[in-house]
């Protein structure tokens, strides 16, 4: 049976789905060369009636402020060192021979975060299915080492709403398969997931947006909470546009130094789902948190195949 006949029975059964049914999508295997050059990011049309908050703002967001810039790595590749590692570029391939890429983050041993509208588009039915999802963490101006995607699962809030931003629940799940180097999260390490910490909170935030560095470099914004945006979703200030989707937002991100105590470092709060431009021309980014929804996602996903989470617990 083809790729394309296997996509179109599983988009059929996702849409016969009940919709308090959460499902996890299966991907065939294959092991054809991935044509990583005609990727682009995945641009999302922003709707207008997320840009004004609920009035509940951090502390100090006062002006919006946040530090933006590229983020410099060292290291030998194939894998660069921790604490930058686990984020990558997801490459996907779909039915209408397009082909995207979004950031993405690596959570547990086989098991990679991003945004929901990244691995699923509902609005377009069928088409809306990837045929193929291609992970490269650490990825520095080109893939040096990829994990093909053998599952995914899209929050129940996402593939029953119909591809319609903003989402509070524009996340999804994606299960790793093991290659040459075993499991992606053994040879790159993960970030423990922190629920329910994105707002209010100071993070970073990371990813691959095509506007600095054509997206084939990692970039990072400093930013605090900024407010509530529309369907329960989180805004932070911050530039970080298309390509960057999927991206982590993570609280006390890097390396702790010596006599440093407090612990809790790498916790990822939330997932990066667009940006907009407001009205007084700062730029802002929507961010899905990781609420009760997302751990029952959590839950599903571990379950899916032995090892997947081992060790893992939430913080």
């Amino acid at each position: 049976m083809n790729r394309s006949l296997l996509i179109l029975l599983a988009a059929t059964l996702m849409l016969a789905a009940p919709v308090h049914a959460q499902t996890v999508y299966h991907l065939p295997e294959t092991s054809e060369p991935f044509p990583f050059g005609r990727a682009k990011a995945l641009s999302w049309p922003a709707p207008s009636e997320h840009l004004q908050t609920t009035g509940e703002r951090a502390k100090g967001a006062g002006p919006r402020p946040f530090t933006s810039s590229r983020v410099i790595v060292s290291g030998t590749p194939p894998f660069y060192p921790l604490p930058y590692s686990p984020v990558g570029k997801i490459f996907v391939e779909w039915p209408d021979d397009t082909f995207s890429y979004c950031s993405g983050v690596v959570i547990a041993p086989r098991i990679l975060l991003t945004a929901g509208h990244c691995v699923l588009r509902p609005e377009l039915g069928a088409s809306g299915f990837p045929l193929r999802l291609v992970f490269a963490p650490g990825y520095f101006l080109r893939p040096e080492v990829i994990w093909e995607a053998s599952a995914f699962l899209p929050s129940h809030g996402w593939a029953q709403g119909g591809g319609v931003l903003p989402s509070g629940a524009d996340f999804a799940l994606v299960e790793l398969a093991d290659n040459n180097f075993g499991r992606v999260g053994d040879a790159v390490g993960w970030y423990p997931i922190a629920s329910r910490r994105l707002f209010p909170n100071h993070v970073t935030i990371l990813g691959y947006p095509l506007a600095y560095d054509g997206g084939e470099l990692m970039h990072g914004v400093a930013s605090q909470s900024f407010g509530r945006g529309a369907k329960g979703t989180i805004l932070y200030p911050g530039d970080m546009g298309a390509g960057a989707d999927g991206g982590p937002l993570i609280e006390k991100f890097g390396v702790a130094a010596k006599g440093q105590t407090g612990g809790g470092f790498n916790l990822v709060v939330g997932v990066t789902s667009f940006a907009f431009q407001d009205r007084d021309g700062s730029s802002l980014i929507v961010a899905s948190e990781l609420n009760e929804q997302f751990l029952v996602h959590q839950r599903l996903i571990c379950d899916l195949d032995a090892g997947n989470c081992d060790a893992v617990a939430e913080e």
